[in-house]
């Protein structure tokens, strides 16, 4: 029969809009560790998000088959945070796309030929199909220059909008202030999703608000900078955005002279806007201890080309073309800082491991070293969504358009949640399942024939579909 699920993906293959953008984790934190500007509104959000965080990593675990087996504490993280993570996947995002895909090629052998889901590539979906009372009834496609027309529910999850750099994008109306910067998102971030869903009759939220990643990675070292932030005349290149964890592990970040300018321990809007501020080229540089605690991001950006191994401090002093001496004063102030805060009540609010070295080891110490650039990363505003079943808000009145959904970086409003490392990935997981549940129980009671995952960067929810067309059942 007719597969229950059609996922739409815009590219020659799955993996969303911003590759480039490397995650190492997933956020596991209570509610009120979240730090929060916007009062009760974005608590609550964070209170519904957080509290499925346990949930998503055991379904990760034990449906895609990523076991997140290792807890790290970083020092931007507060309280009993924590980022859980494998120590064999340097980028996690592209391990849960390739465990998604194994998973669905497993539920179709075991559903004995019935196609359950099916995935088409290079399709464009040009237009939500609309019913008289505004609810949504499906949509509308491109593949192979024929048109075709989908009818159920459909779940929205392809979002952000940095990629697109014309006079008429989302970012040039919102943030033209960041049209001169490059971009880790990729050409198909041009905000297609939320157009969809605001034609609908849905509503945006914190469209003004774009993430600005200070790990932007340049190759070809400092000699990879052009201008004054190896921004000017960069704004089309899509650059890699490298994971936070490389700089809350007790990653330094320098300027061109050597000399640290910011607490890199500080959320990364403000860490990119201190580089507004400093010479560049920059510089993260990584201990080895420092480094040991990510060790499978470096070995991975090693292979890349994007960062380099120096053997000693005394060699990256030569290829910065600062003294020894400056690089040796910098480790020892830190190092005494450290011990005085180890020697006191601590501080509660910098807890992590900063590894910190005695300035007397520097000249032999290895460093691993990559260059850096501010880069736009994540867009945290969308579609106004219900976090509770996904459903996407109209606009100007109550109530949900019905059939429509939204997930992943489509929605917008918790902004509070994915500025913090990992956040982004619990972000797009929890909401991915609760809008493809919410799909599935529209599908199975609503007399949809379909249901549409549009340009997914995800696949939602589908071991909600407990029972295939044919009655056999099917696995989890």
């Amino acid at each position: 029969g007719a597969p229950r699920v059609v996922v739409l993906e815009r590219s020659w293959r799955c993996g969303g809009a911003a590759p480039s953008v490397r995650e190492s984790g997933v956020l596991v934190a209570e509610p009120a560790e979240i730090a929060s500007d916007d009062g009760g509104v974005r608590q609550a959000i964070a209170q519904l998000l957080t509290s499925g965080a346990v949930d998503v990593v055991d379904w990760l675990g034990e449906v895609v088959g990523v076991r997140l087996s290792a807890t790290r504490r970083l020092a931007g993280l507060v309280g009993d945070a924590n980022e859980r993570f494998s120590p064999e996947v340097p980028d996690l995002a592209v391990a849960i796309r390739q465990g998604l895909l194994r998973s669905l090629r497993l539920m179709g052998e075991k559903c004995k030929g019935t196609q359950l889901v099916r995935i088409l590539a290079d399709a464009e979906v040009t237009e939500l199909l609309l019913s008289p009372d505004g609810s949504c009834r499906g949509c509308r496609y491109f593949q192979g220059g024929e048109q075709h027309d989908l009818f159920g529910p459909v779940v929205l999850a392809a979002g952000g909008f940095g990629g697109d750099r014309s006079p008429s994008s989302l970012l040039a109306q919102h943030r033209p202030d960041l049209l001169r910067l490059p971009t880790a998102c990729g050409e198909h971030s041009d905000g297609a999703a939320l157009r969809l869903g605001l034609a609908a009759g849905g509503a945006a939220v914190d469209l003004e608000w774009v993430q600005v990643s200070p790990l932007g990675l340049v190759c070809g070292g400092a000699g990879g900078h052009v201008g004054a932030f190896g921004m000017d005349g960069c704004a089309g290149v899509v650059r890699y955005a490298a994971p936070e964890c490389l700089r809350l592990t007790g990653g330094l970040l320098l300027a061109s002279d050597g000399r640290r300018f910011c607490d890199e321990t500080a959320d990364a809007n403000t860490v990119a806007c201190a580089m507004w501020r400093s010479r560049p080229p920059f510089r993260l540089i990584l201990n080895r201890a420092a480094a040991a605690e990510v060790a499978s991001e470096c070995q991975a950006l090693q292979e890349l080309g994007l960062m380099q191994m120096f053997e000693g401090g005394n060699t990256l002093a030569d290829d910065m073309g600062v003294p020894l001496s400056r690089l040796e004063e910098l480790h020892e102030e830190l190092f005494l800082e450290q011990a005085d805060a180890q020697c006191s009540d601590g501080d509660k609010t910098r807890r992590g491991p900063l590894n910190r070295i005695p300035g007397s080891v520097v000249k032999h110490e290895p460093f691993h070293v990559a260059v850096v650039s501010p880069v736009l990363a994540r867009c945290l505003g969308g579609i106004r969504a219900d976090l509770r079943n996904g459903a996407v808000l109209r606009s100007g009145v109550d109530g949900a358009v019905s059939g429509l959904f939204a997930a992943g970086e489509a929605v917008g409003g918790t902004r509070a949640l994915r500025r913090l490392p990992g956040g982004g990935l619990l972000d797009a997981l929890a909401l991915g399942r609760t809008a493809g549940g919410a799909a599935a129980e529209a599908l199975a009671g609503g007399g949809f024939g379909t249901a549409v995952a549009a340009s997914c960067r995800s696949v939602g929810r589908l071991d909600a579909f407990d029972r295939s067309s044919d009655g056999e059942a099917t696995p989890p």
